[in-house]
């Protein structure tokens, strides 16, 4: 049987983003690297400076993989970025992926993530 912790996945998110998907404005994230998680993974929202914390977390139903100007027609209007912002981002990238959000739940109190370290060691 597989734990949770084994199906989970922190993931750096800028702020502007995770309000986004907090207020389920963005229900795809963006990534220039194919994640490494099963099907139904838990995501915690690691939110990058100046909040520095776990804010949320989310469960990630499916990861699309196609060329950028596919991924844009697929998803785009899921991603919350401007066209420009989206080119920008994938630029030079041979593949874009785009991780499909469920499920989400912001936390009462956000989680520093030493604080999660020290739950959750490794």
């Amino acid at each position: 049987m597989v734990s949770v912790v084994e199906r989970s996945l922190i993931l750096s998110i800028r702020p502007q983003f995770a309000d986004a998907i907090l207020s389920g404005r963005k229900t795809v994230d963006l990534r220039r690297r194919r994640p490494n998680l099963p099907l139904g993974a838990l995501a915690f929202m690691y939110v990058s400076s100046p909040v520095s914390s776990v804010t949320g977390i989310f469960c990630a139903t499916q990861v699309m993989s196609a060329s950028a100007d596919t991924l844009w027609r697929l998803a785009g209007d899921r991603s919350f970025v401007r066209r420009e912002y989206y080119d920008r981002y994938f630029s030079g990238a041979s593949e874009a992926h785009a991780i499909v959000i469920d499920c989400v739940h912001g936390l009462p109190t956000p989680l520093p993530l030493h604080t999660l370290r020290t739950i959750w060691p490794g």
